[in-house]
Parts: structure tokens; C-alpha cells; sequence
């Protein structure tokens, strides 16, 4: 007898526990006890320089390295406070830019792999240049491609150096303050779009 109303105390105790849980059915979310470092995004301050393409401005906490000649250039754009993320920049000049920004829309689409892209349009330089990028909707070696145009200027960009494991939404604010900087490079290079290369 004893047995028995110690075993139903433990099941009105245990009862009573259920029912302070939701009545619905669904589950509490209950913080994890560790936590992830969230990276800090870098302040919108920038630079240009002679040696920097078209004007075009850069995060003033990153390295850039410039290579290429001719109407064809690279730029490279080292970010130390993001891991050493790197944004690798193709400027092109070309009196056919269609056909430019279709073999780098076919780019992005390798880059890609079987991964679906999500795709955002702006403008900038007061619709002097246009932007696409294109954001990677699963954990990828390249979750961030662009490509702008302004004139017989083609731009297109990579984004590599992060963490090919890591989430799209875990990067979410690094990817967006990526995205700020290449828009203030090609906004100021839609106001200089004049300063191109051709006889350099």
C-alpha cells in the first residue's frame, strides 16, 4: 500500500511538472549554455587612391591589392577584422558590356555549384551604375558574387575566406556590411566613372 501511493504521489509530481509546460504541444526554446562570438562590422569609413581603379572607395580597416593591366584589372580586398575575408574584384572595360556581364553571370552560376542564389538589385551614383548580388541560400565557399555596370565599366566580385560551414543567416550582418562597402566603391566610381583606364 505504501508502494503503491508513493508511486501515484511521483505521478501527480510528474503531472504536475507536464503541466506547467505549453499546453500545445510546442517546444520552449531554452538558451544554450554556450555561446557564438558575433563579429564586430567594420564603421563606413573609406579611402581611394590613385593606385585604387575608377575612384573606387575602400573600407579604411581593409588591405586592398591591385593587379592587372590594360582594360582589365583585379582587386583584391583583404578584411582583417573578418577572419581575413577577401572580396576578389574583376573591373573590366569593354565597348560590348553584355557580353561581359554574361560570361560573369555564368561565373557566379559555377561559383555557385548545385547551391540556389538569392538575388538583390540596386542603384548607384544617381543611377549611373547598377548592382546585383547574389547571396548563396546554403552554407557555401563563396556566400556573397556581385556584379555592377556602369557605362562600358563591368565589375563583378567573389567574396572567399569564410567559413564554408557556417549558415547564411549566422553571416547575415558581415554579408550585408560587405555588400555597403562595394556599393560606396561603385557609388564613388559612378561619380568618377570618367577615370577609366584606357590609355594607362
Amino acid at each position: 500500500m505504501i508502494r503503491l501511493t508513493a508511486v501515484v504521489a511521483m505521478a501527480a509530481v510528474a503531472s504536475g511538472v507536464v503541466a506547467c509546460g505549453r499546453s500545445d504541444g510546442e517546444r520552449i526554446a531554452t538558451p544554450r549554455p554556450r555561446a557564438y562570438p558575433r563579429i564586430e562590422v567594420a564603421e563606413s569609413d573609406y579611402r581611394r587612391g590613385d593606385s585604387l581603379p575608377s575612384g573606387f572607395a575602400v573600407s579604411s580597416r581593409a588591405e586592398a591589392v591591385l593587379g592587372g593591366s590594360g582594360d582589365n584589372r583585379w582587386l583584391t580586398i583583404v578584411y582583417p577584422d573578418y577572419g581575413g575575408a577577401r572580396l576578389h574584384l574583376t573591373f573590366t572595360v569593354s565597348d560590348d558590356p553584355d557580353a561581359v556581364s554574361a560570361n560573369r553571370i555564368e561565373r557566379i552560376a559555377l561559383n555557385a555549384g548545385q547551391a540556389s542564389l538569392s538575388a538583390s538589385d540596386t542603384t548607384v551614383g544617381g543611377g549611373m551604375a547598377s548592382i546585383t548580388f547574389f547571396r548563396c541560400d546554403e552554407p557555401s565557399v563563396t556566400p556573397l558574387q556581385m556584379i555592377a555596370r556602369c557605362g562600358t565599366l563591368t565589375v563583378s566580385g567573389a567574396l572567399t575566406g569564410l567559413d564554408s560551414e557556417a549558415s547564411p543567416d549566422s553571416l547575415g550582418p558581415l554579408l550585408d556590411a560587405i555588400e555597403r562597402d562595394f556599393a560606396a566603391g561603385m557609388d564613388s566610381t559612378a561619380i568618377h566613372s570618367s577615370v577609366l583606364w584606357r590609355g594607362r
